[in-house]
This record gives C-alpha cells, structure tokens and sequence, in this order.
C-alpha cells in the first residue's frame, strides 16, 4: 500500500470493511460501535485470520487516506492540534 491512490485506498476500505461486516454479522457478533453496550476491543476471533488481516488493512488504508487528504502541511499540521479539537463530530 506504499504508493496507493486516494481511490485505491477507498476501495481497500470499503471491500475488506464489508468482509469485516460480513463476518461479524454472519457469526452473530455485535458490529463494532461506540454503544454503551459494545464490546470494548476487537470482537474477530484468533480463529478467522482472514477476518483479522481485513481489520488491519482497513484501519492501515484509512490512516492513509487521512495523511493523503490532509497534505504535507496539514498533516504536520495535525500533530499540534489538541485532542478535542480532532474530532468528527459532524459524521454519523
């Protein structure tokens, strides 16, 4: 993933977040969530590595993206920001 496109990048995320999704729907896990009843780390069993190795691809390309989308300025930029100003309140 070392030189990727911002569209390959989003399709990396979108394939291996929907096998992540898949899985833990089909085996009647909880998706993840900030829920008050969710699990607080990762529900993917040591027994479905596939699953696993989707987990970290999408959380990989995400940051990814991130640093891309923000700019070499931007980027170094965000190491100077305070914690409660970094959140996303406006999505979901």
């Amino acid at each position: 993933m070392a030189s990727c496109s911002i569209s390959e990048l989003a399709t990396i995320i979108s394939t291996n977040t929907a096998k992540v999704n898949d899985y833990l729907s089909a085996h009647g896990h909880m998706l993840p969530s900030f829920h008050v009843d969710a699990p607080s780390k990762s529900n993917i069993p040591s027994d479905a590595p596939e699953i696993k190795a989707a987990r970290v691809a999408v959380i990989d390309a995400t940051l990814m993206l991130r640093d891309l989308m923000l700019g070499p300025k931007e980027y170094l930029m965000s190491f100077t920001v305070s914690f409660g100003d970094t959140l996303p309140s406006h999505i979901c």
